[in-house]
């Protein structure tokens, strides 16, 4: 029999992906380093948002890894900062609900100015270079809503200064769309787990969980074998496939790496992902909201979503520099303490923890990806998966890319991300409104 298709990750992606193939006919083996086959400790709680859109082309394989699906609206959603919780998107571009009393003027008086200058660029011009998402936002919104909502925001759920995060970052999570029905998987994260084990298992592959390759071995040029820590050298059947974060791919390479693509995947951060299950109710004007973006001034807290009836996660970053506690119970005892601030009832009751989950997206690093996926071709890797392709997918963009580099190989990652995950960029989006304040 031929050598299977290798694929390396430590996630749901890397999972999701080595499924995705094995439906498309490949036999996989899939060397999760986490614990399990979706990477994760504890299968009960999904990172990823339950809604994703996705091309009709990709329904079928979609049902095959995902299970069934079914059509949803957008999301009821919130917004939750000092002064309370508001509905989304907002009725009109500045709503002084959002913000405590003694702060509205201020933003106020900055927002309408900031219109101002916007308008006026409309009719004499005025070019500004915009390189962060502090530039985006205050150039759009003013000083004072970037330090009293944007900048606590972006801190919490992207883990770096929002001077120093990039402005494309800005415009893919800020600038809204149409209201777009969506899908979602109709099966709890645990039965998708084991739907894709199967899947990949009745393609003749195999998941080996708790793997550890210690070695890309780079053989003419190309990565031609991968040593596994207890000796084991395997030859993947063409180009070896990863979802792991850049810096990670790096080190397994090791000197063999070109210097310039060594120091492009150092400079491509992750940070992890941390989801709480609480038992309680998400706030609601009338009715529970199914998401809510949090303004938390700790930047601790992100985002809260509705889960199983009687629960629903808070979702938090960790990073280096920005660590949370190592033990599940202070983690926990944090998120109670963090919703009691806030005046949300709940009782954490669970987690899940997985490290290099989400990029940073820093002011210059569109260039560095590009530089850094051409290094990767050169050497036959195929990057799938958020992981793998740094951008953060949704579960209709993650089966996208697998499909697109499963019928193109060797692939193009630089065209896939042009292709794919378009970013939603434009030389004009001044009139751009804070109304939806997220949309993804």
């Amino acid at each position: 029999m031929a050598e299977p298709r290798v694929l390396i990750g430590s996630g749901p992606d890397a999972l999701r992906a080595a499924a995705a193939l094995a439906a498309l006919g490949q036999r996989v083996l899939l060397l999760q380093t986490g614990p399990t086959a979706s990477g994760l400790v504890d299968d009960s709680v999904a990172l990823e948002l339950p809604r994703f859109a996705l091309d009709p082309s990709l329904d079928e394989l979609a049902r095959q890894v995902l299970g069934p699906l079914e059509a949803c609206p957008p999301p009821r959603a919130g917004l939750l900062t000092e002064a309370g919780t508001t509905a989304l998107p907002l009725s009109v571009n500045f709503d002084p609900r959002i913000l405590p009393m003694h702060q509205r003027g201020d933003a106020l008086r900055d927002f309408a100015r900031a219109r101002l200058r916007a308008g006026l660029a409309d009719l004499v011009g005025g070019g500004q270079e915009e390189r962060t998402h502090r530039d985006w936002v205050i150039r759009r919104f003013g000083a004072a809503l970037w330090r009293t909502v944007y900048a606590p925001y972006a801190l919490a759920r992207w883990a770096a200064p929002s001077g120093e995060l990039s402005s494309a970052l800005a415009r893919h999570h800020h600038v809204g769309g149409p209201p777009r029905v969506g899908l979602r998987a109709t099966e709890p994260f645990a039965a998708q787990v084991a739907r894709a084990s199967a899947l990949i298992a009745a393609a003749g592959g195999e998941i080996r969980v708790a793997a550890r390759p210690e070695a890309l071995i780079v053989e003419g040029g190309r990565i031609g074998s991968v040593r596994l820590s207890g000796g084991e050298t395997l030859r993947p059947s063409g180009p070896l496939w990863l979802a792991l974060p850049p810096a990670q791919i790096a080190a397994l390479i090791g000197a063999d790496l070109p210097r310039p693509v060594a120091v492009d995947a150092g400079r491509l951060s992750v940070f992890g992902a941390v989801r709480v299950r609480v038992e309680g109710a998400l706030p609601g004007d009338g009715a529970p909201f199914d998401v809510v973006q949090v303004i938390d001034p700790e930047a601790r807290i992100w985002r809260l979503r509705a889960d199983s009836p009687g629960h629903f996660l808070v979702d938090l970053t960790e990073a280096p520099d920005r660590p949370l506690p190592s033990e599940d119970e202070d983690l926990m005892g944090l998120v109670a303490d963090r919703l009691s601030a806030l005046g949300i009832r709940g009782r954490p009751v669970a987690l899940c923890r997985v490290p290099g989950w989400e990029p940073i997206w820093r002011a210059n690093g569109a260039p560095i990806l590009r530089s850094l996926l051409l290094g990767w071709m050169k050497l036959g890797l195929s990057a799938v998966g958020r992981a793998g392709a740094f951008a953060p997918l949704d579960l209709g963009q993650e089966l996208a890319v697998t499909h697109r580099v499963a019928a193109s190989e060797p692939a193009d990652l630089v065209e896939l991300q042009r292709v794919v995950l378009p970013r939603p960029v434009w030389l004009d989006d001044l009139r751009a409104g804070m109304g939806d304040f997220v949309s993804r």
